[in-house]
Order: C-alpha cells, then structure tokens, then sequence
C-alpha cells in the first residue's frame, strides 16, 4: 500500500501551519519573482510522536517515511465519471458503495478501498471470490471471520460492520486503514530497530489479550502482512480469516483436520500437528516468528520450501541462529523474549499475552533474564 496519503497529509500540516517544521524568518521568505536556492531547507525542531506517551522511544515506523519517486504517482481523477474510467471493468458491483480500488487479495477473497454513496465515508469491503455453492467451505471461513470481527471493538483490531449478500456476491464491510503494513515496510527499511519491534509487540499483545481474555478468540495467522500502522500510528490487526473461537471441552475428542492452515513462514507446532485445540500459545509463537523477521530482516527458516519450514518448526533439532549474528544492534534482553515466545512446546511456552507484555516492559527496562533451561528447546537459538 502506497505510504503517499501520509507524506501529503504532512505537507498539507506544514502548509497551515500544524507541523513540525518552523516558518523560515523573514528576511529568506520566498517573494515574488524571486529563486529560492534549491539546496537551502527549512530548519527542523523536535518531531512530535505520533502516539502520546511514548515520547521516550527514538524511532517510530513513520518518522522519515520514504518518499515514492515520481513513477510511483499517478494522476488523481478529478471526477467521480473520470475515476470510474480508470477502474477495471471486472469491478464489483455492490448497493450503497463506490468502489475505487483494489488494495489486496488472498486465494479465498479480495479487499477493495470504497466510499459510502451516502456519507463519503471510505470504507474497505472484502469480497468472497469463489461462487459459496461451489465451495461451501470456504463461504464457512468467511461467515466465521466476519462474525469474529464484528464481536470484537478495539482499537487494536479492524473493525467490522456486518455481513452481507448481494446476487452471489458474499462481502463485508471493514474500517479503512489509511496506512501500510508492516511487510510492506520491511520492503523498505530492511529492518526495523528493537523499539518499534517492542511497540508492535506491545501493542498485539493489548490487542489479542483482549480478544483472548473476553472472547476466547485465536487469530491464528500472524504475520507481518496481517500487522498494519495507520496515519496516527496505532498498530492494528487485521485478516481473521483463520480465526479459531476456543471451547472448553468435557472429554470430548478433538477433531483432527487434514489441512494444515496458517503461513509456513510463521507457523505455531500445534497448528502443524493439528491434534490439539488450539490457543493463545499459538499466536504468541507466530507473533515472535514475525518480531524475528522484522528485527533482523529475514525468516526464521529460510531459503526453505513450505514443506521443509513446517518440518523446522516442529524438529527440536532445528533451531534459527541468533539474530545479532546478522550485525543488528538488538539487546539480549529483547532476544530472550523471542526465545521465550518461540519454545516448541507449548505448554513451556509463554503462556498468556500479559506475560508477553510485562517482559516487554522488562526489556525496555534492560532487566536481565536468567538464561532458558534447554530441556525444552525453542526455534531460536542464542548465543549468551
């Protein structure tokens, strides 16, 4: 997703006055007539954060966005008539919504950004592909991710407006996030350093405690991908398309499905083996496989097939390297807490998200942890 809302949305804050950059002085104004020299800027004074309380952090993951060059722009239609030329002609057609692009798609559903034909408000719609009678199994996914969504209101997780029907077309409504993700600014950065690493997973943590604690809800697919920022810099949660609601059973036997569902690159062990219900637990282990690809720039496995990953995350043998081999400045303390969230057994695993966020806050304390027992092993292994 394009970060070019937030660079002129800034632009449009300094032209009236609302940014952080100070009116040069008089004497070197522009004035009619007159060249200003190129090289010269504006002097700059200490950027505010965009999250209150937390101006202690040195970086945020939108200070200094990257500016797109000017192949990456492209025109803006004047008119509603003028837009809807630019648009394929495959476009959904759907009651009370204007559809002006396509921002993602998945194998089971796209995602388009829209505007409410009443309102103007901007909304994001997404759309099952497949016709449900041909595929009823994934119409089932879909109903159970909407309904999941729409239970959940917190401002951690995208936000959901119902679900609804059109002919065949099986779509909902989602809260726009004007922002990017955090894959799409791994493209950019490389890596990003330990205290946005910690903000991200702080923030997840607040998130999925609460869907956890209040509704028994797993996301099951955290990645990179699924973690976004908006304009104001708050971390949100979206894609619960995999989402598991957990029950407490009496003695009953687990069903075993033969497919295994999440990312290979992300993955929990038990979502693997697939004989046990599913927690919290898992996401903890997706999250730091996420936080170990955002620290340091690379997967846990990589240059490994889907296959291959799958075996790694489950073979007690097969342990990541530590990711300050890679000449990333990152604190022990921050990798302990990767070790920690990553051990293959679930139940010597962190075992709730407000343990993940109490050693957080540890962390950015530079508390010292003692080193792991390595009876149980974990996916990463440190070098102390």
């Amino acid at each position: 997703m394009l970060a070019v809302p937030v660079v002129r949305r800034r632009r449009l804050q300094n032209m009236q006055g609302q940014g952080t950059w100070e009116m040069p002085e008089q004497g070197v104004r522009r004035r009619l007539g007159r060249r200003r020299d190129p090289h010269k800027r504006p002097r700059r004074t200490t950027s505010r954060h965009p999250l209150p309380g937390l101006q202690g952090r040195e970086r945020h993951p939108l200070h200094r966005l990257p500016r797109n060059t000017g192949a990456d722009l492209q025109r803006v239609p004047r008119s509603r008539n003028e837009m809807k030329e630019h648009l394929p002609n495959d476009i959904p057609q759907l009651p009370g919504l204007v559809l002006e692009e396509k921002i993602g798609e998945g194998g089971m559903a796209c995602v388009w950004k829209a505007r409410d034909a009443a309102t103007e408000n901007l909304l994001a719609v997404k759309i099952l592909k497949q016709d449900p009678a041909d595929n009823p199994e994934d119409r089932a996914h879909f109903v159970e991710e909407a309904r999941a969504m729409s239970e959940l209101n917190h401002p951690g997780i995208v936000r959901c407006y119902g679900l609804n029907q059109h002919g065949s077309l099986w779509y909902y409504l989602m809260e726009y996030v004007d922002g990017y993700s955090f894959a799409s600014l791994l493209n950019r950065k490389c890596h990003l350093p330990e205290s946005d690493c910690l903000l991200i997973c702080e923030s997840v943590a607040i998130a999925l405690d609460y869907a956890w604690r209040d509704f028994g809800v797993v996301h099951c697919d955290i990645k990179p991908e699924n973690i976004m920022i908006n304009s104001e810099g708050v971390v949100k949660l979206t894609d619960l398309g995999l989402c598991h609601t957990f029950h407490l059973r009496n003695g009953e036997e687990i069903p075993v499905s033969d497919q295994v569902l999440g990312t290979p690159a992300y993955i929990s062990p038990e979502q693997i083996f697939g004989d046990v219900e599913i927690d919290c637990r898992a996401d903890i282990y997706s999250l730091a496989a996420s936080l170990y690809h955002l620290s340091c720039g690379r997967m846990l496995f990589p240059k490994l097939s889907s296959e291959d990953m799958l075996r790694a995350h489950c073979d007690n043998a097969r342990q990541a390297q530590d990711p300050r081999r890679y000449g990333i400045p990152l604190s022990l303390g921050f990798c302990q807490l990767l070790e920690a969230m990553l051990v293959k057994e679930r139940s010597e695993r962190l075992s709730n998200w407000r343990d993940v966020y109490d050693m957080c806050i540890d962390v950015e304390h530079q508390v010292l942890f003692k080193p792991r027992a390595s009876t149980s092993p974990s996916s990463l292994r440190l070098e102390l």
